[in-house]
């Protein structure tokens, strides 16, 4: 976490190449509501982003999905979100929450207010790899 206070809520989530290695990250965090949920971090092959990782309409994980410039495909029924704002793209459902994203010194930051890492128990699906505790 960052001395500077100002980036209280600034998490760092990855490192820049393993996320340009892998195309897609989660990251479990827990809200002020004790709402315990994850964050996809995408690279679309000239940036980073952070959006809510599951689509609205039918919970499927957004990191699995085809990504694009710009954008995101849900792997469950194809609606197209946009990585800069969480925007659905096709107006297919809802859209879902964007996050503020920087890369600094090699590192990808990620600007969550009031969130707070969480560590998920159990195995975890990772793109290109499926399911491993």
């Amino acid at each position: 976490m960052p001395e500077d206070s100002s980036d209280r809520y600034a998490f760092d989530v990855c490192g820049f190449e393993e996320l340009k290695q892998v195309g897609a990250i989660t990251v479990t965090f827990r809200n002020s509501e004790h709402r315990v949920h994850d964050v996809g971090v995408f690279w679309d092959g000239e940036a980073a982003y952070a959006i809510e990782n599951l689509c609205p309409h039918a919970f499927g994980f957004l990191h699995a999905g085809s990504i694009q410039p710009r954008k995101v495909i849900c792997p469950v029924h194809a609606a197209v979100f946009s990585l800069e704002t969480g925007q659905c793209l096709d107006g297919f459902t809802y859209d879902t929450k964007a996050y503020a994203t920087e890369v600094r010194d090699g590192r990808v930051w990620v600007h969550l207010p009031g969130e707070e890492p969480w560590e998920r128990k159990g195995p975890k699906w990772v793109r290109g790899k499926g399911f491993f505790e």
